[in-house]
């Protein structure tokens, strides 16, 4: 083969890697848009400001971050100062030993697939637990190779995927990124499946009459009214198939549509919701959150109403 060949050949390789590449982000937009569209949402809504339940957690137990329902009665959660992940039994309001994984890396995530648990470490190594949830029974599944941390995932059913809010260590950095996670072929998704500004919870706000109660510092270095929106939690619900994301600095739970569109904020009550940290939906469309605080350590249940007509008001009312 000439050099001139030669050229030709690694140029016609490299065009392409790079259709195919294009190819596989439209492929994976279609699919995702696809059973988007396909989705029939309930309509119902959440009284925040009326929590069905408040249930104080029992003494000498760490604050629970993370939340991943294993069943109706069971959650696995992490201790947010040790990183161990126990298991909570609503029923009983017990906590268990911390589990044996024997994955050397401190913990960042967890959640439920089906009835494994899935982990994501400190490296954004992926690991995969099956019952009884032991280091016999735990294998990696991808080691981590992503330029970005993990704040929270949750699991999306409908495209097997998992959705991974990114942490946020620059406060100057105003733009909030959603990636995916591909369970099919264990495999992080390089484009973000959306992402939005603070700016525009910011402005949501504002147009929709939402008193915002936190203050961040602005690029004067003045400390005013906004939010600093810093995800702790993300979460689908299964029965309109939004995505809720819980900023505990803010006590904000923002709700963007199917589409990544924002359609809804919420600012908690202080009262119920001192220190919100961890959030998960059961299958009926219920909410839990946790109180990561140590004099009110808690964990919160907020019904999903389900509605037979249409309403208006005001409100954290979705599927409209």
């Amino acid at each position: 083969m000439t050099k001139k060949q030669y050229l030709f050949s690694f140029v016609l390789a490299t065009l392409s890697f790079i259709a195919a590449r294009s190819l596989e982000k439209i492929g994976v937009q279609r699919f995702y848009v696809d059973k988007a569209s396909q989705f029939v949402k309930e309509d119902g809504y959440f009284d925040l400001e009326h929590p069905n339940s408040i249930v104080p957690l029992p003494m000498g137990n760490l604050p629970l971050s993370d939340l991943t329902l294993l069943d109706s009665t069971q959650m696995f959660c992490i201790q947010s100062s040790t990183g161990g992940v126990v298991i909570y039994d609503l029923d009983s309001n017990q906590i268990s030993a911390s589990l044996s994984l024997g994955i050397q890396e401190v913990i960042r995530d967890i959640v439920v697939v089906d009835s494994s648990l899935l982990l994501f470490d400190e490296n954004m190594s992926v690991y995969r637990s099956y019952a009884p949830y032991d280091s016999l029974h735990t294998t990696q599944l991808t080691k981590g190779n992503t330029s970005w941390k993990s704040a929270s995932i949750c699991h999306h059913a409908m495209t097997h995927r998992l959705f991974i809010v990114e942490a946020v260590d620059n406060l100057e950095q105003t733009e909030r990124f959603v990636y995916t996670y591909n369970l099919n072929n264990t495999k992080f998704q390089e484009e973000p499946l959306f992402q939005f500004d603070v700016s525009a919870l910011e402005t949501f706000a504002q147009t929709n009459n939402i008193k915002i109660s936190t203050y961040k510092v602005n690029s004067m270095q003045d400390t005013v009214l906004g939010f600093n929106f810093i995800p702790t939690a993300i979460a689908v619900h299964p029965k309109t198939n939004d995505i809720y994301i819980l900023s505990s600095i803010d006590r904000t739970l923002a709700v963007f549509n199917q589409f990544g569109e924002l359609v809804n904020l919420a600012v908690l009550e202080p009262r119920q919701f001192p220190v919100p940290a961890g959030m998960v939906f059961n299958a009926q469309g219920d909410l839990y959150i946790s109180n990561n605080d140590l004099m009110n350590n808690s964990m919160v249940k907020v019904m999903w109403n389900k509605l037979f007509q249409k309403k208006s008001g005001h409100g954290l009312i979705f599927g409209r």
